[in-house]
């Protein structure tokens, strides 16, 4: 009964994956059953990826996904490492989290005193 339900709701989702199309298997390690039909799929799909190039693109995109993921942390690292911006983030953090000013400007007034301008 399961097995019918997910096969029909997948037939309602878009693919995410270029053209593959999931599998719904009934699976049990406790019975080994369709243990290796589920196997084969999964190298069907790899397969399928890698000669689409879709494999490739998606990797391409989580690497650019890191660097700007890396680049954002260290960024704050340093500005809340900042000797300027912690005299001020105090203050700043109260006054946004009473409504005296908004988060935007908040903002401003701490990368201002991190670019030191």
């Amino acid at each position: 009964m399961a097995q019918m339900e997910y096969t029909s709701a997948i037939k309602f989702m878009q693919p995410s994956k270029g053209t593959w199309r999931p599998l719904v298997q009934r699976v049990s390690s406790a019975e080994k059953r369709g243990i290796d039909e589920a196997w084969e799929a999964m190298q069907t799909f790899s397969a399928s990826l890698h000669a689409s190039g879709d494999f490739a693109r998606m990797r391409a995109e989580q690497r650019r996904k890191w660097m700007w993921s890396l680049l954002a942390e260290e960024l704050m690292e340093r500005v809340r490492g900042d000797v300027r911006v912690q005299g001020l983030s105090v203050e700043l953090e109260r006054d946004v989290m009473e409504g005296k000013v908004t988060s935007g400007f908040a903002a401003e007034v701490l990368l201002k005193a991190f670019l030191n301008e």
